[in-house]
């Protein structure tokens, strides 16, 4: 049962990014959208494809944004990851990673309400 009154069911849908910054400047980097379907709920008795269908657009909004999240991250990583980074050039990269991520899972989670 959904734990929110007054639901029929309650989808969980986020972003998980992969990736790695090498030594020689090259990077491994993916993000996929993930439903969860330990956290998400259904209430039985009010099942069908309506909401079926209502529910797929929860987890189509989490791919959205995990294909923009990929394509900010990849911007990031084509400037930033290089060869033999200093302290600073490393600091420069995790916060223009961080703040990436920061932003587009805000936008999610304010486009899921």
């Amino acid at each position: 049962m959904p734990k929110k009154e007054g639901l029929h069911a309650e989808t969980v849908a986020t972003m998980w990014p992969t990736y790695k910054c090498n030594a020689d400047g090259t990077y491994t980097l993916d993000v996929q959208a993930q439903f969860s379907q330990k956290h998400s709920t259904v209430d039985p008795a009010n099942t069908g494809p309506d909401l079926l269908a209502h529910e797929q657009i929860h987890f189509d909004i989490a791919q959205k944004h995990a294909i923009a999240l990929k394509k900010k991250l990849d911007e990031i990583f084509k400037a930033k990851c290089k060869c033999k980074m200093s302290a600073k050039d490393i600091d420069e990269f995790n916060s223009a990673v961080k703040a990436a991520e920061t932003a587009e899972y805000t936008a999610l989670a304010a486009e899921q309400k």
